[in-house]
Formats: C-alpha cells, sequence, structure tokens
C-alpha cells in the first residue's frame, strides 16, 4: 500500500463510472498521481481535504485509494472478505467454461487485496465508510 502525504492542492478531470470515479490527475503536496480511482464513499472526504489547508494522508492501492486521513480523522472503504471469497470459488467453478474462471480470479484477487488493506486501516483506527 502506499502512502502520500501533503496538502491536497487540485483534483483533475473526472470518469464517473457506477461505483467510482476515476480522477485525471491528483495533486498532494509535490506529487502527482495519475488516473487515481476514488470510490464514491470516500468522494466526500477527499474534496474535504481539498478544501482543508492541513496535511493529509492518502492510502493507495493498485491505483484506487483505500483510506484517507485528514482533519483528525481517517476513513477507509470497507470491502467484504466474505463476498471476496465468493467470488474466488465461482471463478474456480467457472475456469472450464472458455477460461472465464481466469479472469474473475484476478478480479477477485485485486479485491481482496483491497479488503485486505482495509482491514489493516481498520486496526489503525480508521471508520469504515
Amino acid at each position: 500500500m502506499k502512502i502520500v502525504r501533503g496538502v491536497v492542492a487540485m483534483l483533475g478531470y473526472t470518469n464517473v463510472k457506477r461505483k467510482s470515479v476515476t480522477y485525471s490527475v491528483v495533486e498532494v503536496g509535490q506529487q502527482a498521481i495519475l488516473d487515481l480511482t476514488v470510490p464514491k464513499r470516500l468522494i466526500k472526504y477527499l474534496t474535504r481535504a481539498l478544501h482543508s489547508p492541513d496535511e493529509s494522508v492518502l492510502f493507495i492501492l493498485d491505483g484506487q485509494l483505500v483510506g484517507i486521513q485528514s482533519a483528525g480523522s481517517m476513513h477507509y472503504h470497507y470491502a467484504n472478505r466474505m463476498a471476496g471469497l465468493i467470488f474466488v470459488v465461482l471463478s474456480v467453478v467457472a475456469i472450464p467454461v472458455f477460461g472465464l474462471g481466469l479472469i474473475m480470479l484476478r478480479y477477485s484477487y485485486k479485491y481482496l487485496r483491497r479488503a485486505g488493506s482495509g482491514a489493516v486501516l481498520a486496526q489503525r483506527g480508521a471508520r469504515p465508510v
């Protein structure tokens, strides 16, 4: 998990999807993060960090914002591990169907990694969103 600290200075253009928004660029301090995907539940916290003069901490995994700490509170995107495990089982069952299960395994692996990083943030005292 990548940790980026600094004042959120700018949010670039957006590409809105059903459950997430992808920002073309997010400036944090002197760093520019390209193509950052933000779950819709974390957008309001990112916007608050943009309007706050305080330093923020962004927790990023595989180009997706997993959690954010700003103004003394920390929040993370909750991902259910049980749903991820069920998806893995369905993926393994679907492998004989034209290899579809292999594609599904890739997405379930990413989902379980995000769920694991959310659990790490929860141990640090973050609140689920």
